[in-house]
């Protein structure tokens, strides 16, 4: 997730976890964006020392530092290896498998930025709003922490269990919202904006017969043809469909 200041071998979820809000509140549907900022300020268990800035070297020297460890490790295990009579190098009886990863710990305020944008995205404001004005918002709201623009990511196991359990709490149109594993930050705001542009009359909902094959998605008897892209060396299918045509595929019986 999002990094801080100090690098050390530890779980960078390990203070993630300890900053999950009490998800049984509210139990009321949030009016706007400038609401869920008050509300997860309200959740803020204590005052921590404010974090300097994010410093973009401190991943080239956790690598550095990660290096150093496996150079001292691997002379550590030979010394232990040859004072107990098992030789050294290629006359060593046994191959030792050690592994060492130096990873950058986030801090308590990347945990509590993180769930104040899952709050922002499940109010009505901020169901409808950009990506961007979100994330800006929640800068405002924790300067210190660096709020993540990865909105692909699969969502921790302990934020799907919040967010389902939360949404029971805030009622319609949120309680429609069911977030499987895999999800992410991006499907969950795709689906609090369905959920709310269906309460306002501005979604429609249809249930076609849909079939899929190699070739061709096909809505209601209506093909699409599934066409093939690459990315990243990559190769993947993909069905691009005018809006449109799409609507007109989906009122047809």
């Amino acid at each position: 997730m999002n990094q801080s200041n100090s690098a050390e071998l530890d779980n960078p979820l390990n203070e993630i976890f300890l900053d999950i809000p009490n998800v049984t509140e509210p139990h009321r549907a949030l009016n706007n964006a400038a609401d869920a900022v008050r509300i997860a300020r309200n959740f803020e268990c204590s005052q921590v020392t404010p974090s300097r800035k994010f410093d973009p070297d401190l991943k080239v020297h956790a690598l550095e530092l990660q290096e150093k460890i496996r150079s001292a490790s691997g002379q550590a295990i030979d010394q232990v290896l040859a004072q107990n009579g098992y030789g050294k190098g290629v006359s060593c009886r046994f191959r030792v498998h050690s592994s060492h990863r130096v990873s950058i710990k986030s801090t308590v305020d990347s945990g509590k930025s993180f769930t104040a944008i899952i709050h922002m995205i499940l109010t009505r404001e901020g169901a409808l709003a950009a990506q961007g004005l979100i994330r800006s918002k929640v800068q405002q709201m924790y300067p210190n922490a660096s709020v993540t623009k990865n909105w692909n990511q699969p969502l921790p196991p302990w934020a799907i269990r919040n967010v389902n359990t939360r949404v029971i709490g805030l009622g319609a149109p949120f309680d429609s919202i069911k977030v499987k594993r895999g999800a992410t930050l991006n499907d969950l705001h795709a689906a609090s904006k369905t959920a709310v542009e269906k309460s306002q009359g501005v979604a429609t909902t249809f249930k076609p017969e849909v079939l899929l094959s190699d070739t061709h998605l096909i809505v209601n008897g209506v093909p699409f043809a599934i066409s093939k892209n690459k990315s990243g060396g990559k190769e993947y299918s993909c069905v691009r469909v005018n809006t449109s045509k799409l609507q007109e595929a989906l009122v047809k019986r």
